[in-house]
């Protein structure tokens, strides 16, 4: 039996993150003020943890650092980032998921124009 592979738009930025899954209308904004990237990695590792066990995912994200740090395509310098790589290989690892990683430029984002519009909202509220 073929596993369908669950669709998640994950999104990062300097005002928080958040996340979409569309074939279940789920959606989840987060706003704590840390790097792009950062916030990329939060968003991710949130949707590692709130998936069910041996999920099989795509994930389009807007963060090309992520994408390619995903890949082993780009070298970490920060730290903090390494930390945050090693959180998703073992929260992959242990939660045996399979993830497919995706970029896509965030004007094409579902998720960062769900954020941009909630902070939006939230500034003239």
């Amino acid at each position: 039996m073929k596993k369908t592979k669950k669709l998640f738009h994950i999104t990062g930025d300097p005002l928080g993150w958040g996340w979409i899954r569309t074939d279940k209308f789920m959606k989840r904004v987060t706003r704590i003020p840390m790097w792009s990237d950062e916030a990329a990695y939060a968003g991710l590792i949130d949707v590692l943890k709130y998936v069910a066990h041996g999920s099989h995912l795509l994930i389009k994200i807007d963060s090309r650092l992520v994408h390619d740090q995903f890949y082993g395509k780009r070298v970490y310098k920060e730290p903090r980032l390494r930390e945050l790589r090693n959180e998703v290989r073992k929260l992959i690892r242990q939660r045996e998921l399979e993830v497919e990683v995706e970029w896509v430029n965030s004007y094409d984002h579902l998720a960062a124009r769900l954020l941009r519009s909630r902070v939006r909202r939230t500034w003239w509220a």
